[in-house]
């Protein structure tokens, strides 16, 4: 073998092993519910997430929070690793227009997200496991 081909060898072996790890990555998010707030300005959006690849896979769930007059994108007020367990049963809620309620099962997860007061919205959680 010569240097010409030792180096083309290698360089398709790159690309092949380049292209087989872009399916390694990914993201396949659903929408669980989004409901808008009484007043009709703010709507919360729970979403589910779940991730692959090597050393990366994980499955998530979040609420998403958005005014509804804005161009601006949807801020995470909440976030859930599921860890093992196989699911949340991810509510939300408002209680009034400034007031979201986020329920969920939190056996066998991990918030890792919570935000409790944004842009004027009180957000509150309820772990109904406990």
């Amino acid at each position: 073998m010569n240097l010409k081909q030792t180096s083309a060898g290698i360089l398709v072996l790159l690309a092949l092993s380049l292209y087989a790890m872009q399916g390694c990555n990914d993201n396949l998010t659903t929408t669980i519910s989004e409901v808008s707030s009484p007043d009709g300005q703010w709507a919360a959006k729970a979403v589910d997430t779940v991730t692959g690849g090597p050393g990366n896979a994980g499955h998530y769930q979040s609420v998403l929070l958005r005014h509804l007059n804005s161009r601006e994108e949807p801020t995470e007020v909440f976030g859930l690793d599921l860890n093992a367990s196989t699911g949340s049963n991810l509510r939300t809620t408002w209680s009034e227009p400034t007031h979201l309620v986020i329920s969920f099962d939190g056996r066998g997860s991990t918030v890792f997200s919570h935000t409790e007061k944004f842009e004027g919205i009180d957000i509150e959680t309820r772990d109904t496991s406990r």
